[in-house]
């Protein structure tokens, strides 16, 4: 399995520009070749922003894959193509960040320690005079 993929979609009149809600949003898709096709998956509403509508996808082949939007509402029946290329990820930028993060907030921690610490033994030694 390659992955999930994320799809976040805004659904608007093609003449106005305007955004459009409650308008029902599904997505199929058709992978290269011996992969298995994905969908017909409805696409969910946003509940902060009712214009776009979010899917997830789980992917299972690296290549060229053909995403087909469909969407039925108030204005009518549309449906749009669109091409995505996916790619294995190298997992060693994530790996890297994950060491670097966790290095700082040591590094960080310690210092916190020594610094309350000092704290406290200058606050005592100021009690013992």
């Amino acid at each position: 399995m390659v992955g999930n993929l994320h799809l976040s979609l805004r659904v608007e009149d093609a003449s106005t520009s305007g955004p459009i809600s409650n308008a029902a949003v599904t997505v199929i898709g058709i992978g290269p070749p011996e992969g298995s096709d994905v969908g017909p998956i409805a696409a969910v509403p946003d509940p902060l922003s009712p214009s776009f509508y979010d899917v997830n996808l789980k992917i299972d082949r690296v290549g060229s894959w053909e995403f087909t939007v469909e969407v039925s509402g108030r204005l009518g029946d549309a449906a749009t193509v669109f091409d995505v290329d996916v790619q294995t990820v190298n997992p060693l930028p994530g790996i890297i960040t994950m060491v670097v993060l966790v290095a700082f907030l040591v590094i960080l921690g310690l210092s916190i320690r020594a610094y309350l610490h000092e704290r406290r033994v200058s606050q005592r030694r100021g009690r013992a005079r």
